[in-house]
């Protein structure tokens, strides 16, 4: 559980009263998760919205909606209640270079309706369906993003462009494999979309009329284009003159000369997250020696001691090969996926960054997953034992041996002359993380009780 999903395991333990000034592997995954969220905005600047949502597109089958109507229904995470939006929306589909891309329609309540949750449902009549308005897409499967927060809606309301594919230029004739090489070769040389993106980024930055200047429009024509390349045959030459002579600084082109610290959002955002990720500003808060906490002593836990000594000795040496194989500092940052290319070394740096953002995003997935298998081999095979896993405190009161187990680790784990290669294993006693949070929930009832008996 702890590297399944480490932010939910945070929040418990922060809810069961355990204290990062006081656990130094609470602290340090507190720091990762903070540096991750930095990470994440310098890198993607995904800023969440508290009134939007990602849903899936489908048709008005009871064709009760108008032109210019939506149905959206979506359910709350927190209570689990349904809630259905009215009023004017934005609704957008991801890739959109064109201003006309972002479609200002109105949310509307149809009691017919109310059996859909979690879509956004478009209407079947009006001039031109909406889907195709927002940037070429169509109902097989994609996804929307909704948003009805007021400061979000524009007051200007851009026409769509036209995502009228032109007729395919190849026809093939005679051998298939010569006809296939063909083709692919053609796609390689006229495969222009990242080139195309990076440039409309650029443009739209540096001119004053963002994403409305006459360059940007243009390119956002070319990308329809070249998105269709592989159904047309149609390659989207691009005139150089468009290309951008300079780059804003949040796209991280570290390679080139020419950038320059941009004025607009983006930058602000970017050299603000850089600031605190580079600069040392998340920091660990915890200082001094690592104090045991006598709410994780258990009174058998003395038994399960040299078993615990094992077992230390066996997860040290296999933590120590994941982080030596994804290069992170510390337990915390494994579980968390805090993999970042900047901050490797600088011979490399730029070589590792030319790889992509979606290569980084792998590598984190797979530090993550790696660790939440060590996690979950450890836990089954020293705490279930080959049974089921239950939930609930009962359980857990009715099993003291692991109660007492979990205590004997976080001794074990405390114990100054427990080091491999000269660092603490921080995370080893978190394995148990279910009972020591239950044992740190017990003994804050016990004390409540006797300041209620004394206060009586």
């Amino acid at each position: 559980h702890l590297a399944n999903n480490p932010l939910n395991s945070v929040v418990q333990t922060l809810r069961s009263g355990i204290l990062p000034q006081t656990e130094p592997f609470l602290c340090k995954s507190l720091t990762a998760l903070a540096k991750f969220s930095m990470q994440h905005l310098r890198d993607r600047t995904s800023i969440p919205v508290a009134e939007s949502a990602i849903l899936m597109g489908i048709m008005d089958e009871e064709k009760v909606l108008q032109s210019g109507e939506i149905f959206v229904a979506v359910r709350n995470p927190n209570t689990e209640s349904v809630d259905i939006i009215e009023g004017d929306v934005i609704v957008g589909k991801n890739p959109c270079y064109h201003p006309g891309d972002i479609r200002k329609l109105r949310a509307v309540n149809h009691p017919s309706l109310h059996h859909i949750v979690d879509c956004v449902v478009f209407p079947q009549v009006g001039s031109r369906p909406h889907p195709d308005e927002c940037s070429g897409s169509d109902l097989d499967g994609d996804l929307y993003f909704v948003g009805w927060d007021p400061r979000l809606i524009p007051a200007t309301h851009h026409t769509p462009m036209s995502y009228k594919s032109p007729s395919s230029a190849v026809e093939f004739s005679g051998d298939l494999k010569t006809a296939m090489a063909t083709f692919f070769r053609i796609y390689l040389e006229g495969s222009s979309i990242g080139v195309i993106s990076n440039s409309h980024l650029a443009l739209a930055d540096l001119s004053d009329e963002g994403a409305l200047s006459s360059e940007c429009l243009y390119l956002a024509e070319r990308y329809a284009r070249a998105v269709d390349f592989p159904k047309t045959g149609v390659p989207a030459h691009v005139r150089r003159s468009v290309y951008p002579q300079s780059y804003p600084d949040f796209m991280q082109h570290t390679g080139l000369k020419n950038v320059y610290q941009s004025k607009k959002a983006l930058g602000k955002l970017f050299r603000n997250a850089v600031s605190h990720v580079g600069n040392g500003t998340i920091t660990d808060s915890l200082t001094g020696n690592w104090q045991a906490d006598v709410d994780f002593l258990h009174g058998s836990h003395h038994e399960f001691k040299p078993e615990a000594d094992a077992v230390l000795s066996s997860y040290s040496k296999q933590v120590e090969l994941l982080l030596d194989h994804f290069k992170v500092q510390n337990e915390a940052e494994l579980f968390v996926g805090l993999i970042d290319p900047v901050e490797r070394s600088d011979n490399s740096s730029r070589k590792l960054l030319a790889l992509g953002h979606s290569y980084w995003h792998d590598l984190r997935y797979f530090a993550q997953m790696e660790a939440s298998l060590l996690i979950r081999r450890f836990y089954n095979h020293c705490f279930l034992e080959g049974k089921a896993s239950p939930y609930g405190d009962a359980w857990l009161e009715k099993e003291q041996h692991f109660l007492a187990k979990a205590s004997a680790w976080y001794q074990i784990a405390v114990d100054e002359s427990h080091v491999h290669n000269g660092r603490h294993c921080l995370s080893f006693p978190w394995i148990a993380h279910r009972q020591l949070c239950h044992l740190k929930r017990k003994r804050q009832v016990h004390r409540y009780a006797r300041v209620s008996c004394a206060n009586a």
